[in-house]
């Protein structure tokens, strides 16, 4: 009986050596979108972490609407500076 004990005792220190590593199966490329979303995530992180908010394919900031502002502030004054010039003709308006 004792030679039963010791060869369950060698067994049992062979398996508590046993290491497992589980690997997934992942495609190399689905692998890759994965990885890079996971970029684009601490990315966006970054980013709003610095008080600039992305949402999908735009970056709004606090700026976003002051130059939003000055941009069509800039065409009202093209469009009537263009007005003005066709009403006057170019020499009255260098004039």
């Amino acid at each position: 009986m004792l030679v039963n004990f010791t060869s369950i005792n060698r067994y049992a220190d062979r398996a508590k050596k046993i290491v497992c590593k589980a690997v997934v199966n992942e495609d190399a490329n689905a692998k890759l979108i994965r990885e890079l979303k996971d970029e684009i995530n601490r990315l966006r992180d970054l980013l709003k972490a610095e008080g600039i908010e992305v949402e999908e394919g735009k970056i709004q900031t606090k700026y976003n609407s002051i130059l939003t502002s000055l941009c069509v502030c800039v065409q009202e004054t093209l469009a009537h500076f263009l007005r003005t010039s066709v009403e006057l003709g170019p020499t009255q308006l260098l004039g």
